[in-house]
């Protein structure tokens, strides 16, 4: 993830103080607030947010995938950017 991160703050035409590459697991409460606490820190305030997390990958029927899969699902694909 930090080669990723490190990539995506290459921003072309000097703007690589824009950008705030942070990661964390968004079902976590608490490092969702600090993600936010790190970005006002860096730019004073946020004018726009873009919540975009999800997984995927439970390639099984409705039948078959366990509560716990369903869950953690639902819970990164939705709750999360909440």
């Amino acid at each position: 993830l930090k080669a990723a991160s490190d990539e995506v703050v290459k921003v072309p035409g000097g703007h690589q103080n824009r950008v705030l590459a942070v990661q964390g697991d968004l079902n976590d409460e608490i490092v969702r607030k600090r993600i936010f606490d790190e970005t006002v820190k860096k730019f004073g305030h946020v004018d726009i947010l873009v919540a975009n997390a999800g997984i995927g990958g439970i390639n099984q029927t409705v039948t078959t995938t366990s509560e716990e899969a369903y869950d953690k699902l639902m819970d990164t694909n939705l709750k999360s950017v909440f």
